[in-house]
C-alpha cells in the first residue's frame, strides 16, 4: 500500500502478494525491511524474502543445519550491524548472508549452550549491541560477539507473557507484558523498564486521564518510539499511552478525534511523524495518528475484510500489511 504524505490523504494504490506469487504461506505474522532493501515476511509456515520481483523462501529442514529452526516465524529484527534475527516457535536464528542460511542461536537441543529455546515472540537490540529475545515471561540477552546468553526473569503472571521489546534511542530497554489471547478477561500485564544498575526490571505506571491511581493489570501488546523520540505503548482496553519523561509515567493519550480505539494490537511509526495503529482484525482495523493535529483516523485498506495482523512501514512511504490468510498487501 502506498499512502500520500499529506494529512488526510487516501491510498494511492495497492496490490496483493499471495502464494500464487511465491509467498511461502498466506498467513503473514511479521514483516521487516532490511538495510539492503529486501523485505522479509514471517509466516505460519516458512520465511519469505522479497526483492520486489520474486520470492526466496526458507523452510525448516531437519537434515540441513543452515535452515531455519522452525517454520512458524513470529518476530523479525535487524540490529545496528545489519544482522537479521528471526524469532520462531522454537527459538532464535540469525541470518548469514555469506551462505544464504541461518545460524541457530536459541533452541538447538543438540547444543547444551543453546537450550534456552522457546517461542520467541519479540526481538530487539540495545545500544550496547546486545540482542534481547522474549520467551514466555523471560528475556534472553545474547552477546553476538561472544555468543554468551543470560536469562532475565520478569514478574510472574498466569496470563502474562512478553509481547514486545524495544531498545530506544536513549539506550533504554522496554518490555511489554500481556496475554497472548486478547479475549482473556481482565488481562494482566504491564510495561517494564530494565534497570542497568540492578539488572532487574522495574514496572512503570500506566495512568488514565484524571486517575491518580495506576492501572495495575493492563495487558500491553506493543511498544514503539516515534521520530520525535516519544515512547508509545498499545494496550488491550484503554488504548494508547505515551511516556511522560518528567514523571516517568505512561499517560493515556486522547487524540482530538477518537476512532473507537480500545484494543491496540501493534504500533508502527513512520518517518513523517505519523503513528500507525493496528486494532483487532476487522474490515478497517488500520488507523493513523497525525503528528500535528493529533487526530486519529481510520484508514480503509480495501473494501473487503482482509484480517490485518502485521504492519510495517517500509521505504518510500510504502505500508506493508500482513493478513491472517490473504497474504500481503
Amino acid at each position: 500500500l502506498v499512502w500520500g504524505p499529506a494529512p488526510g490523504a487516501t491510498q494511492i494504490h495497492y496490490r496483493s502478494l499471495t502464494v500464487d506469487d511465491g509467498l511461502a504461506q498466506s498467513a503473514v505474522t511479521c514483516i521487516l525491511q532490511d538495510h539492503e532493501g529486501y523485505l522479509w515476511f514471517g509466516t505460519a509456515h516458512g520465511l519469505s524474502r522479497y526483492d520486489g520481483y520474486e520470492f526466496r523462501n526458507y523452510h525448516h529442514d531437519p537434515d540441513d543445519l543452515a535452515s531455519p529452526g522452525n517454520d512458524e516465524v513470529s518476530s523479525l529484527h535487524v540490529d545496528a550491524e545489519g544482522r537479521l534475527w528471526v524469532g520462531t516457535r522454537s527459538g532464535l536464528d540469525r541470518y548469514d548472508r555469506n551462505v544464504d542460511g541461518f545460524i541457530r542461536v536459541l533452541g538447538d537441543p543438540a547444543d547444551s549452550n543453546l537450550v534456552h529455546g522457546g517461542h520467541v515472540r519479540a526481538v530487539t537490540s540495545d545500544s550496547g549491541g546486545f540482542v534481547w529475545a522474549g520467551i514466555q515471561r523471560e528475556l534472553r540477552r545474547i552477546d553476538p560477539d561472544s555468543g554468551s546468553i543470560r536469562v532475565f526473569r520478569l514478574p510472574p503472571g498466569r496470563t502474562s507473557f512478553v509481547r514486545d521489546v524495544l531498545g530506544d534511542s536513549r539506550g533504554r530497554l522496554w518490555v511489554a507484558m500481556g496475554p497472548i489471547l486478547s479475549a482473556i478477561p481482565r488481562p494482566a500485564g504491564g510495561i517494564y523498564h530494565f534497570d542497568q544498575t540492578t539488572e532487574s526490571f522495574v514496572a512503570r505506571r500506566l495512568v488514565t486521564a484524571g486517575d491518580a491511581e495506576s492501572l495495575s493489570a493492563v495487558g500491553v501488546t506493543s511498544i514503539a518510539e516515534d521520530v520525535r523520540g516519544r515512547i508509545w505503548v498499545g494496550t488491550l482496553g484503554p488504548g494508547l499511552f505515551v511516556l511522560d519523561e518528567e514523571s516517568g509515567e505512561f499517560r493515556q493519550h486522547h487524540p482530538s478525534v477518537r476512532a473507537d480505539l480500545g484494543q491496540v494490537m501493534d504500533l508502527e511509526p513512520s518517518a513523517d511523524g505519523r503513528l500507525w495503529v493496528l486494532a483487532p482484525p476487522g474490515s478497517e482495523n488500520v488507523l493513523v495518528l497525525e503528528p500535528d493535529s493529533q487526530t486519529l483516523d481510520r484508514r480503509p485498506v480495501v473494501s473487503e475484510t482482509i484480517g490485518v495482523q502485521a504492519i510495517h512501514m517500509g521505504r518510500d512511504s510504502v505500508l506493508w500489511l500482513g493478513t491472517s490468510g490473504r497474504g500481503v498487501y
